[in-house]
């Protein structure tokens, strides 16, 4: 969507955010032992360009809405299912369909991205090697 990459921007690293301190707060709450840090070859950086619309609102609304799956019910999905740690989430449009992307780093190393439907929650594709192994029994 060309008329809002900068609000894309920003969704993505807020985001991104709330699925850290989400998945934070539930191992803590929960008492589960934090997994071991997988290595990183570079630290991550996220720069956002400032915005002078309120664009971003409007996202807000449509989850507040139910027009858009908030970001908690597929986190809550993929921890159901997948062993792994988020590592990005971005709030996508392909195609006319809007799309949430999950990147999640395995015990393995590997990295494997979630590509969900933000409209109806469904799961549109998985990419990555070694989706077999995150997967919990």
């Amino acid at each position: 969507m060309q008329k809002f990459p900068v609000l894309f921007a920003l969704v993505f690293a807020l985001v991104a955010g709330l699925a850290l301190w989400w998945l934070l707060a539930r191992n803590t709450a929960t008492g589960q032992q934090q997994p071991a840090p997988v290595p990183t070859r570079a630290p991550v950086n996220i720069s956002i360009e400032a915005d002078s619309g309120d664009d971003w609102l409007h996202l807000n609304a449509a989850v507040s809405e139910g027009r858009l799956v908030g970001l908690p019910q597929l986190l809550d999905w993929l921890e159901a299912r997948y062993v792994g740690q988020v590592l990005e989430v971005e709030l996508e449009s392909e195609d006319g369909i809007t799309v949430y992307e999950i990147e999640m780093v395995g015990a393995q190393g590997q990295v494997v991205e979630f590509e969900f439907d933000a409209v109806s929650g469904e799961l549109l594709q998985i990419d990555g090697p070694g989706v077999e192994a995150m997967v919990r029994q």
